[in-house]
């Protein structure tokens, strides 16, 4: 026994030991994690939301781009809207949640200090206490092509599992007028499959490859019904096909193809234990790094490096534990906090540096301070990925 047991000391010991990337996180004075985590801090209209990505405009989601010409549309899942006690972070009562919102953010630049945000709901941002639009909808990763903003929005049932998908169509002009009266929902948009043991569902993260092979790539989960594992799955599209369903094609583990349903094959999956909103980001190298939050809801915020668009993606590496569910659950005398979905925003980033934003929640009960209840944010410096 005692023979074992050191067998085994020995090989723990002498295993090798990776080197966890360094993590700037928001309480880095004068960080982008800072400035962004500061920039959802609010008490008035806007006080927080889940669900959150970042589109820019000009069809730029290259490293950085973002500059004082640019323009970013922000889109949100269920959101609290109302106003809040500026010291104590409270809600005021009465303070409302909507099934989804948005943003523009205008005069950012990576480097400099200075923003503007404007914060959009009530029916076609008219600011009322309703829904942006009409529907009761979670949205997902968006991209402009052309003068087209596009992004999927999906229904929700009890289970709070979706049970079905609407591409959403919001022409715009430049640099941030957005044309609410000619907006368009495609429903029942074929990025959605069920069957006994799954469900697909596809929008979780999108990435413009279409400089290189001429494909955005769109990536969503094979979600396990009972067990809730979810894995990594691709679809991809050219870009003047993105609102033409008959274009898409599934990756099914060995070629591309027009039936969704192959992918809810073993082999067809790219990465396992993933989250319901994600990450795909070059980073040079003809490298691909993978952002998701391990298991969906856990502190645990993870990347995978792939050789190209869809993998092979390598082993998990968990690079941030996120803090706020042992600190908030302190601070609120046992209330439960959880932390989830994981994603980057690589134009809004600085260089080396890759902002990454998660989200805090208290599932199972309404928040009820807006530090339970808003993104953070966090730094990875990419040149210690190995």
């Amino acid at each position: 026994m005692k023979q074992a047991f050191f067998a085994v000391a020995l090989l723990l010991f002498s295993a090798p030991v990776c080197a966890q990337p360094k993590v700037i996180t928001s309480a880095t004075p004068g960080s982008n994690a800072e400035r962004f985590t500061n920039m959802f801090d609010r008490t008035d209209g806007w006080l927080g939301a889940d669900g959150i990505y970042s589109i820019p405009m000009n069809g730029n989601d290259n490293w950085g781009s973002a500059n004082k010409e640019s323009s970013t549309f922000w889109v949100f899942s269920d959101t609290i809207l109302g106003t809040a006690n500026p010291e104590t972070k409270r809600y005021n009562n009465p303070f409302r949640m909507v099934n989804h919102s948005a943003a523009i953010l205008t005069d950012f630049d990576p480097m400099q200090e200075g923003y503007n945000m404007q914060f959009l709901y009530g029916r076609n941002a008219d600011g009322t206490q309703t829904n942006l639009l009409n529907g009761r909808y979670w949205l997902q990763d968006g991209i402009a092509i052309g003068n087209k903003i596009f992004f999927t929005a999906f229904e929700f049932d009890n289970r709070w599992k979706p049970m079905r998908i609407h591409l959403v169509t919001l022409p715009f002009s430049l640099p941030n007028t957005l044309d609410w009266e000619n907006l368009t929902i495609t429903e029942n948009f074929p990025l959605f499959a069920e069957n006994e043991q799954y469900q697909l569902l596809y929008g979780a993260g999108i990435l413009d490859h279409s400089a290189k092979d001429g494909y955005i790539y769109v990536y969503g989960y094979r979600d396990t019904l009972r067990g809730g594992r979810k894995h990594l799955v691709a679809a991809r599209v050219k870009p003047e096909s993105f609102a033409d369903a008959e274009q898409w094609r599934f990756w099914n583990g060995t070629d591309w193809v027009t039936d969704i349903t192959e992918t809810f094959r073993d082999e067809a999956t790219l990465a396992e234990r993933v989250s319901t909103e994600l990450s795909v980001t070059p980073i040079g190298n003809e490298r691909y790094l993978l952002i998701f939050t391990q298991d969906v809801m856990s502190n645990r915020k993870a990347y995978k490096v792939g050789s190209s668009p869809i993998g092979p993606f390598g082993s998990t590496v968990v690079f941030y534990e996120a803090p706020e569910p042992r600190e908030l659950l302190d601070s609120e005398g046992g209330q439960q906090i959880r932390v989830y979905n994981a994603k980057a925003h690589p134009h809004l980033s600085a260089p080396g540096l890759l902002l990454i934003s998660y989200n805090v929640n208290r599932p199972g009960f309404l928040p009820r301070y807006t530090f339970q209840y808003r993104p953070r944010f966090i730094e990875l410096r990419i040149s210690e990925i190995e």
